[in-house]
């Protein structure tokens, strides 16, 4: 009788060792235990009826601890013999459980109709067992109401949250921490229908009461810090959703060892932060951080790594660094689909990652392709009237607005607009920002008055929402700017470009590339007043900015080449102009092609400093091939390769008619030596930059080499 009670004294002290390792998400800790569970249940003094409880318990266990750390084949099995175990003691509700932990399984797979049958069978079963007023029904409520929050199903989920809530405090009281839990969960749903001022409210009813019970050190106050900076990110107040994010990280530092998926996840979210503030060599020393932690504790193939991969490809987006972005992408995409299959919904967002580069690359039918790829499968999961499916309409629009398909532009953007206005509030950020998106068609048409119509109506939410202090209302400020520009309303466009970067500075600093891009607007006001002088000074310390946060092989740097070039030819400077527009045009051929869409407005200036210069033959071969690609572009087609070959032939014929009689005119003859080779040397932002980058890449190789190698491993059990 002794060792039976000590023995179940053992047992329930490594429950509550397993339940702590498990909830401070240690889930290898937690599966270590189970090992010692597994042992103490080996114990001839225990009747084998405890014995299998005992025993299906653990089962359950050891599944959720693998299903957490995304190895779901070995949570499947363990589950399949906890539901068996279950089924011989005819225990009902462990079946309940059993089905419950399934749900929990295909939720990861993002399954999230089959895991709705298990969630639903489950609650079916205890509420027959258990009646309607038992707390063991929150769980089953909470995982309904997040499968309806996946499926957008906002009303739904919040029904099931709200059934939770009212349990929770019918029978634990309003001051309460699984009160706090279901706040936090009711807050998830306002934010992601970008009710950011309710989603707030909720979590910081979460966070008052945790701070009561637990104080300001512990992992769940973490946690409700984590989603209040999410919230301030999303608004764009990037300094406070910064300060939140290290609140957590300080807490899970304290508590936890440093290499912990928590931890992890945190430096991904600081590292967004950073990349929304243009600082990009602190955002991917972060995202290098998560990289390094996920790789020791979750292996070469992880939810969290394709993440984490997906983040630095969109800092390389920044940088223009296409290729190393497609990389980055493309690893992402494959872990997922290797890990959820190809019909899930993390699988769209690297579809739709994909086609903005192809997008930003001119390659229009691939970023087509990508984006109709990501809408396929969000319309099969969720139907048509959902946030995701207008997304994937908003992000097809953006193609045809970069091939300026007007009309089918904002046919898709309507089409979005539309959907949104179905699922949300009219004041709702998502809204505002296709008011915004349909304002930059109008203005596109030349439509003035009603792309500043719909800037209003977007600025109007925005501020009401956000404030007036904010990144995204400063980007309106500009696009009004832009609007009064080309009513030839200078002084007003001055104003509003003004007051943009008055905000941008206050937010992001001086070194920041939303303020180069004001500075080059400004540039264009003055060059437009025929103030060259003042024109230059504008665009060169936008350059400067450029250089200094991208380096100098960048599609922003090439813009402010053109531009200073454009200064100096109407000051008739033709040297110095033509050297600025051959260092653009090199740079915008080696990063996006030769069918980029600015490449033929390019080469006409260049053509018109050569008619300057009676070189008329010349100047009339770049004409025609910058027709011949505007034409192409107009057509969606790619730019083929007979036109890259004329673009050597053109370039050969350049370099042969500029006379190399002074230092000046050999370094612009010089710039198209040797076109068909990359630059030997390519400066980046830093050596800690590079450094990173040559990090990822040999982290993307040493993942591949390792599935080549071990294309069909023998799993080692840990059990």
């Amino acid at each position: 009788m002794s060792h039976l009670s000590t023995n179940n004294v053992d047992i329930q002290f490594l429950k509550q060792a397993y339940t702590e390792a498990f909830n401070n998400g240690d889930y290898q800790l937690a599966l270590d235990i189970t090992k010692m569970m597994m042992e103490a249940i080996d114990n001839p003094y225990i009747s084998t009826l405890v014995r299998d409880q005992y025993l299906c318990d653990t089962y359950l266990d050891i599944s959720a601890a693998y299903r957490e750390k995304y190895q779901l084949t070995p949570a499947i099995e363990y589950a399949d013999q906890c539901e068996k175990l279950a089924k011989k003691l005819k225990d009902q509700l462990r079946i309940a459980c059993s089905l419950h932990n399934r749900g929990e399984i295909k939720t990861k797979k993002e399954s999230f109709e089959e895991a709705l049958v298990d969630y639903k069978l489950s609650l079916e079963l205890k509420l027959k067992l258990l009646g309607d007023n038992n707390l063991i029904l929150t769980d089953t409520y909470d995982s309904i109401g997040y499968i309806y929050n996946c499926q957008w199903n906002h009303e739904e989920a919040l029904a099931m949250y709200q059934k939770s809530l009212n349990l929770r405090q019918n029978k634990l009281g309003k001051n309460n921490l699984f009160v706090a839990i279901s706040y936090g969960n009711i807050g998830t749903i306002y934010f992601k229908q970008t009710r950011y001022k309710e989603a707030l409210s909720m979590f910081t009813q979460s966070i008052n009461i945790k701070l009561d019970f637990l104080g300001g050190d512990h992992l769940q106050v973490a946690t409700s810090y984590h989603h209040i900076g999410l919230v301030y990110f999303y608004q764009s107040l990037y300094d406070d959703a910064l300060l939140m994010c290290q609140k957590s990280l300080h807490i899970r530092l304290h508590t936890l060892a440093e290499k912990n998926h928590l931890v992890a996840q945190l430096y991904n979210t600081i590292g967004m932060i950073y990349n929304r503030q243009c600082k990009l060599d602190d955002a991917l020393s972060m995202h290098q951080k998560s990289l390094d932690i996920y790789s020791d504790i979750l292996g070469d193939q992880s939810y969290e790594l394709a993440a984490t991969f997906n983040n630095v490809g969109t800092i390389y987006d920044l940088q223009t660094k296409y290729t190393d972005a497609l990389e980055m992408y493309y690893e992402s995409l494959e872990m997922n689909t290797q890990l959820l299959g190809r019909c899930n919904l993390t699988v769209t967002t690297a579809y739709t990652n994909k086609g903005i580069i192809y997008a930003k690359q001119s390659k229009y039918a691939d970023a087509v392709t990508m984006f109709q790829k990501s809408l396929a499968i969000q319309q099969n999961l969720l139907g048509e009237k959902n946030l995701f499916v207008a997304e994937s309409f908003s992000n097809i629009a953006l193609v045809y607005y970069n091939q300026s398909k007007y009309k089918d532009a904002l046919s898709n953007y309507q089409k979005s607009l539309n959907i949104q206005k179905s699922i949300l509030e009219e004041d709702s950020l998502d809204i505002a920002r296709s008011y915004n998106n349909i304002g930059l068609i109008h203005f596109h048409q030349h439509k003035h008055e009603d792309a500043l119509e719909m800037y209003q109506k977007s600025l109007d939410i925005k501020i009401n929402l956000l404030g007036e202090n904010n990144t995204e209302v400063a980007t309106l400020w500009n696009n009004f700017g832009l609007v009064y520009r080309h009513q030839f309303k200078y002084e007003q466009a001055l104003v509003m470009y003004h007051k943009s970067l008055k905000i941008q500075r206050q937010l992001l600093g001086d070194d920041n590339l939303y303020i180069a891009r004001l500075f080059n607007n400004i540039g264009l006001i003055y060059y437009d007043q025929y103030k060259y002088d003042d024109a230059l000074s504008m665009y060169q310390k936008s350059l400067a900015i450029n250089l200094n946060m991208l380096g100098d092989n960048n599609l922003e740097v090439a813009r402010s080449y053109n531009n200073i070039g454009s200064v100096y030819r109407r000051q008739s400077k033709f040297v110095e102009a033509l050297s600025m527009y051959l260092k653009s045009l090199k740079m915008k051929i080696d990063i996006a092609g030769v069918n980029h869409v600015s490449i033929p407005r390019l080469c006409d200036n260049i053509a018109i400093i050569y008619r300057g210069q009676k070189k008329y033959t010349l100047a009339g071969k770049i004409n025609k091939l910058a027709a011949k690609i505007r034409n192409r572009l107009r057509q969606g087609d790619a730019v083929n390769l007979t036109i890259s070959n004329n673009f050597m032939k053109v370039f050969s014929e350049l370099n042969q008619s500029i006379l190399l009689s002074s230092d000046s005119n050999a370094s612009i003859a010089s710039i198209f030596t040797n076109e068909s080779k990359k630059d030997q040397v390519e400066k980046d932002s830093g050596d800690a930059l590079k450094s990173m980058s040559v990090h990822f890449t040999r982290t993307v190789r040493s993942i591949r080499r390792s599935r080549i190698t071990e294309a069909d491993p023998v799993r080692k059990k840990t059990i």
